[in-house]
C-alpha cells in the first residue's frame, strides 16, 4: 500500500555496453513521503560505488521502494532487436503496470542518452495519461536525481551478480566491457563466431575487430531506433 497520493519513479540500467552478458533494467518507485528516506542513504551514481557499497545499499533501497520492476536482457535479444527499442518498451509497461494500480505518478526520471526517437515515443505516452504529471529524460540523471541513483545502484548490483555467476560457468572474463583487457583476452580465443557461448554479443563491432565476426552493426544500432 502506498502512504501517499503520488509515485516518485526513476529507470535506469546496467550493462548496455558490454559485449558480454545481460543488460538489467530497473524500474523503482517510492511514494513522495519515502523520498528523504532514501536520500538520508546518500545513494549516488552506482558507477562510483564499490560492489560492496552497492552490495549494502540495494536491500535497503529495496526494502524502501514501493514499487520494484526489473528486467534482465539476454545478448540473443539485444543482437536481435534494437536496443534503444527494448529500453523504450519496458519504460511503457513498467508505467503501464504502475497505473493498472491506480497510483498517480507525480514525476519519472530516466537516465537516457538515446535520440530524438526514444524521446518522443516515451513523452507521447506520458502525455496521453492523466495520472502522470511529470518525465524527465537526461542523461546523467543518476546523478542529478537520487531516484535515478536507487534504481541504478539496484541495476548494477544485480548486473555484478549476473557476472560473478559467468565467471563461474565461462572463466573470468573480467568485467566484459569491450574497454577491459581481461575481456578481450578472454575473445580472442574465439576465432570463430559459431564457437562464441551464448554470454557473447555477436551484434558487437567488438567481435569484428577481433576478427571473430563480420559485417556487424556494432554500437552504432543504439542510436538507430
Amino acid at each position: 500500500m502506498i502512504e501517499d497520493s503520488y509515485l516518485i519513479v526513476g529507470i535506469d540500467e546496467a550493462g548496455r555496453g558490454p559485449v558480454i552478458g545481460n543488460m538489467f533494467i530497473v524500474c523503482l518507485g517510492v511514494s513522495e513521503g519515502k523520498l528523504s528516506k532514501l536520500i538520508e542513504l546518500r545513494v549516488k551514481d552506482s558507477k562510483k560505488l564499490t560492489p560492496e557499497k552497492r552490495s549494502e545499499l540495494a536491500p535497503k533501497i529495496t526494502q524502501l521502494a514501493e514499487v520494484l520492476i526489473v528486467e534482465s536482457v539476454s545478448p540473443q535479444r539485444i543482437d536481435e532487436q534494437n536496443i534503444n527499442g527494448i529500453f523504450a518498451k519496458f519504460i511503457i509497461e513498467s508505467l503501464e503496470t504502475i497505473l493498472r494500480s491506480r497510483v498517480k505518478i507525480k514525476q519519472v526520471y530516466i537516465d537516457a542518452v538515446s535520440g530524438r526517437k526514444f524521446r518522443d515515443i516515451i513523452m507521447n505516452y506520458a502525455e496521453s495519461q492523466d495520472n502522470i504529471m511529470s518525465v524527465h529524460i537526461e542523461p546523467r540523471a543518476d546523478v542529478k536525481y537520487p531516484i535515478v541513483a536507487a534504481a541504478s545502484i539496484v541495476a548494477k548490483y544485480l548486473r555484478d551478480a549476473h557476472v560473478r555467476r559467468l565467471h563461474m560457468k565461462y572463466g573470468d572474463f573480467g568485467s566484459g566491457y569491450p574497454s577491459d583487457p581481461r575481456t578481450i583476452r578472454w575473445l580472442i580465443k574465439y576465432r570463430n563466431k559459431n564457437n562464441l557461448p551464448p554470454i557473447v554479443r555477436r551484434s558487437w563491432s567488438t567481435l569484428r575487430k577481433l576478427g571473430i565476426s563480420q559485417g556487424s552493426k556494432g554500437l552504432e544500432k543504439w542510436f538507430k531506433f
